[in-house]
């Protein structure tokens, strides 16, 4: 999910789906440094994904500048996702 600043706003808009867990990973771009009019910080997105079981997994594409991450594209897993990956290895 890229949509310039906008990120949480459809993560608000989703979350009856995120609240069913009926999506299972999101990968969306976030920035770090101040750059739109209300954006969220980080530890925003970690608590509201979190309060629906959705886990923080890895990032890609760090940008930095003057040794400050300014942005990057972040992985989140729903727990559900996350049990059933588990339970598959399990039986293998």
């Amino acid at each position: 999910m890229d949509v310039q600043g906008a990120e949480f706003s459809v993560l608000v808009g989703a979350k009856d789906m995120l609240a069913n867990q009926r999506i299972s990973l999101i990968y969306t771009e976030l920035i770090m440094c101040p750059t739109y009019e209300g954006q969220h910080k980080l530890h925003e997105y970690l608590s509201f994904l979190d309060s629906f079981g959705y886990d923080f997994f890895d990032f890609f594409n760090p940008v930095n500048s003057h040794n400050q991450l300014i942005q990057a594209d972040l992985l989140f897993v729903s727990s559900s996702f996350k049990k059933e990956i588990d339970n598959r290895l399990k039986s293998t």
